[in-house]
């Protein structure tokens, strides 16, 4: 959707949260200001900011030596923290699903487990 039109909410908003819950903290940052451009005050953009930095301050560097150009805003805004909260918890949730899926696929079997049916 976003190769249509970089304005499509839908995705770009998908995609942020998608990035978040992988760890891809600095794809995640981009999209989120690019979504500032179209949105200063957009919520979930706010909330994910701020959670990442809190996560990891020294990314804002990694952030403006790779992301020239790309604003992030004030951390640390004025928006509801509960509803805030809402959002990372979505997130988090997303994630440790993500993580029981690959556990259950990617742990290894039991030299014994191969061997007694």
């Amino acid at each position: 959707g976003l190769r249509c039109s970089s304005q499509h909410w839908p995705c770009l908003d998908s995609l942020i949260t998608v990035l978040y819950v992988l760890n891809d903290y600095i794809p995640c940052l981009l999209y989120i200001s690019r979504a500032f451009e179209l949105d200063p005050d957009f919520l979930k953009g706010q909330v994910l900011r701020d959670k990442i930095i809190e996560e990891q301050p020294s990314i804002i560097d990694d952030f403006n030596a790779y992301c020239k150009g790309n604003e992030l805003g004030q951390p640390n805004g004025d928006y509801d923290r509960e509803i805030g909260k809402e959002i990372i918890q979505e997130a988090l949730d997303m994630r440790e699903k993500k993580r029981k899926l690959y556990n259950n696929i990617f742990t290894p079997k039991t030299f014994r487990d191969n061997f007694i049916s």
